[in-house]
């Protein structure tokens, strides 16, 4: 939420709630500082960040059990009041269904790096496929 902040997110079916890790002697150690819905089962979640960021705030990857997918980040200069999704900026949403038998162990994402510091994620999302999403590709 800051480029100073230490933030903890958590999954919840289909909500993503961000919580930020506060030193002062509030009610609650970690309040509540955002509070996003999905339309969809959340299976993954990864933290990365864009070739070019200029600030420390990562982008997530968010994938569904029907396996769309979006990427959000959150701007703290959009209005809104605190806690409110409308601080959320969606980058891009998609689909990555394939045909295929869904993988036995569920759902897997990582991210990789080549040698050259080109990124990707990597889905493994039906038996004997591997799907590769370049990040910062035009």
């Amino acid at each position: 939420t800051a480029s100073d902040a230490i933030d903890l997110i958590v999954v919840k079916s289909n909500r993503i709630e961000v919580r930020t890790l506060s030193s002062t002697t509030e009610s609650s150690l970690l309040p509540l500082t955002v509070d996003v819905p999905i339309r969809g089962r959340i299976t993954s979640l990864i933290p990365f960040n864009p070739p070019g960021l200029t600030t420390r705030t990562s982008h997530l990857f968010v994938l569904t059990s029907t396996c769309h997918y979006t990427v959000l980040s959150y701007n703290a200069n959009l209005g809104g009041e605190k806690g409110g999704a409308n601080r959320i900026v969606t980058h891009d949403t998609g689909c990555v269904s394939d045909v295929g038998r869904p993988a036995d162990c569920g759902p897997l994402l990582c991210l990789v790096e080549d040698p050259g510091g080109r990124k990707a994620l990597c889905l493994h999302l039906y038996q004997g496929s591997l799907t590769l999403l370049p990040i910062g590709a035009a």
